[in-house]
């Protein structure tokens, strides 16, 4: 089988399936935001939906114009977790 001159590469080594899991070493900016918005905006709009309450979220966040504070509180977070030595943190 050939695509545009270029050979498909098979894989000789199968790799388990390795099931993702969501640790604190993901913990971005973005999700330290949402930890700490997401308890006013449900508070500025009670009854709202979690795609609602995330979209509400995504808004503020692209129109936030000073993010170092919440790049630094990631940061902060991820270097205790590795200074621990756990991904559980």
């Amino acid at each position: 089988m050939r695509y545009r001159g270029i050979e498909p590469v098979r894989l000789t080594v199968r790799t388990p399936n390795i099931k993702w899991v969501f640790n604190s070493w993901d913990k971005t900016p973005f999700f330290v935001y949402c930890e700490e918005e997401r308890p006013n905006i449900q508070r500025q709009f009670p009854g709202i939906s979690v795609i609602e309450t995330n979209k509400e979220l995504g808004r503020r966040w692209s129109r936030l114009k000073d993010r170092s504070i919440f790049q630094l509180k990631s940061f902060v977070y991820r270097y205790r977790c590795w200074r621990v030595g756990s991904t559980d943190c």
